[in-house]
């Protein structure tokens, strides 16, 4: 059994996106116990802050994951803050539960976005730097 109180990812540089609430917090939480350097990104600054709140190592970035430039503006900024990235947690996504035949464009293309797109981009523009 492995002692999870052990500094598995000491140094680690850590980018955590939706990491306001629920899974991606708890990551960004869990990496920075762990001893993990993390940039929390999503677009609520108080969840965020609430998320990086006595945890020393991590860094809140309100950004929408979507948004044009938003892939560059979180490696930079993560570059900066750490050096490096190391791991990459693409958790940032949105659900319309819409039902058939009430599906709205702007829903899908929200979705799509966010969840195929964003996270593409951000991988891409991560591995390129």
């Amino acid at each position: 059994m492995t002692d999870m109180t052990a500094a598995h990812f000491d140094g680690t540089a850590v980018i955590v996106t939706g990491g306001g609430t629920g899974i991606g917090r708890a990551a960004a939480r869990t990496f920075a116990q762990q001893g993990a350097q993390v940039l929390v990104v999503g677009r609520t600054a108080a969840r965020l802050a609430e998320t990086a709140a006595d945890a020393p190592g991590i860094r809140p970035l309100v950004a929408d994951v979507s948004a044009p430039g938003a892939a560059e503006l979180i490696v930079n900024t993560a570059l900066e803050a750490f050096g490096r990235i190391d791991v990459l947690v693409n958790n940032a996504a949105v659900v319309r539960q819409t039902p058939l035949g009430d599906i709205c464009r702007e829903a899908v293309d929200e979705m799509l976005a966010v969840n195929l797109l964003a996270p593409m981009y951000l991988t891409e523009a991560a591995v390129h730097r």
